[in-house]
């Protein structure tokens, strides 16, 4: 779901009949595996936090709605909390970072790199508009896709330049919430017993057709959101550009005073942040001030809290031991995230929604955590047996044969990780 850090893949053959000189997958001992264990960590968040939205209609009102016994609560409270926002700002962060480490490998071999990148968040598009209208409507890749041609305006800038457009923009951002929120612009729905029971109704009995032709109804509405979310993404996107840019991303086995310093910054922040949304949400507020606590939860705290999962994690990467090897088992998931973000959807709207197994509202938050568990740990397994046998993920062969407009070929033990 993120650009990947390999770089694009090998013997791309042309209607010419003569081997295209492209970017090559990179080799075991040039590949950052590091990156693929952020990635696969991240992609258990996500599918952490959608779970919340495929199983029932605990997003759709406002928190503790839905939910309420105290172990559904608590559940859902430490899910908001240490998830919301954190675990895309993570993949946003990589998103640019990919981007970045694919320019630099271009250019280190006299290749275009630009037309090659639109043509790859196009392919990126369709796979989201197909997953947005088809599959499930809370898609992130149509964001990631139309942001990304705006990441090309950005592809040559200096390090500190890119860290200034990304504070700018993000400012930008809360500015614009802000006064969105001054306005009324967000209003919470409290969601009484009858507007609930209906929520789960529609989802177990609408089928295949009923659901697409809704969502295709919004498409319009869907566009101007995701214009709106360019500068917020852009960003997180700029920043995992500068990443790369200031040698960061190349020396971090040596950075851990850089990683510590990050996560004394970051933690208070993301724990006053998140802190005012836990308050707000065991309270029961949900006026005004309530609203500020969303936003500053979403654009300080997530972001935040983002940067001190992927610097714990790096830094557990610093230390040799069980840690390092334990954490290596989220590399082939991280490898594979398209695909495997394209399954969680594919799963759970079978097993939740009404043209499938029809469980949609049937169990409690801290159930649908259980079944996050165990689809990640499926995940985990089908990832590693699957890479074992072939290069690439299913999905990750498409979107390179369709960006290459040829069939691939390639040596698996090459891409190994």
């Amino acid at each position: 779901m993120v650009a990947s850090d390999t770089a694009p893949p090998v013997n791309v053959e042309r209607s010419t009949g003569r081997p295209a000189q492209l970017a090559q997958p990179v080799a075991g001992s040039a590949r950052i595996e590091a990156i693929d264990i952020v990635r696969g960590f991240a992609l258990f968040g996500v599918l952490m936090l959608n779970m919340l939205d495929f199983a029932g209609p605990t997003v759709s009102f406002d928190p503790w709605t839905v939910s309420t016994g105290w172990l559904d609560k608590a559940v859902e409270l430490g899910i908001r909390v240490f998830g919301e926002a954190a675990f895309y700002s993570t993949f946003s962060f990589l998103f640019g970072l990919g981007f970045a480490l694919q320019f630099e490998r271009a250019l280190a071999r006299g290749e275009r790199f630009r037309r090659r990148f639109a043509v790859r968040v196009t392919v990126l598009l369709g796979f989201g508009l197909i997953h947005a209208y088809l599959i499930w409507s809370g898609d992130i890749l149509v964001q990631y896709s139309i942001t990304g041609f705006f990441l090309l305006l950005f592809a040559k800038v200096r390090p500190t330049v890119a860290l200034r457009w990304a504070a700018g923009f993000a400012l930008f951002t809360i500015a614009l919430m802000s006064a969105l929120v001054v306005v009324g612009a967000f209003e919470g729905d409290p969601g009484t017993p009858a507007a609930i029971a209906e929520e789960i109704d529609y989802i177990r009995s609408a089928d295949f057709g009923t659901l697409a032709a809704d969502r295709s109804g919004d498409i319009v509405g869907d566009l101007i959101f995701s214009l709106m979310g360019v500068p917020w993404f852009l960003s997180l996107f700029l920043v995992g550009l500068w990443a790369v840019r200031s040698g960061k991303l190349a020396n971090w086995r040596n950075e851990r005073t850089f990683l510590i310093a990050v996560l004394k910054v970051a933690l208070p922040i993301a724990v006053v942040a998140k802190g005012l949304l836990a308050f707000f949400i065991v309270a029961g507020e949900t006026d005004l001030a309530a609203t500020w606590g969303i936003i500053l939860s979403t654009f300080i705290g997530g972001p935040a809290f983002g940067a001190v999962y992927v610097c714990l994690v790096l830094l557990a990467l610093q230390r040799a031991g069980d840690g390092r090897s334990v954490l290596r088992h989220l590399a082939p998931v991280g490898r594979m995230a398209l695909t495997n973000y394209l399954m969680q959807s594919v799963v759970a709207v079978l097993f939740f929604y009404g043209w499938g197994l029809g469980n949609y509202g049937r169990f409690g938050v801290a159930t649908a955590f259980l079944f996050t568990l165990g689809l990640f740990a499926f995940q985990m397994v089908v990832s590693r047996l699957w890479l074992a046998r072939f290069p690439y993920g299913p999905m990750e062969w498409v979107w390179r044969t369709l960006t290459y407009r040829a069939r691939l070929t390639g040596d698996r033990a090459a891409v190994r990780a």
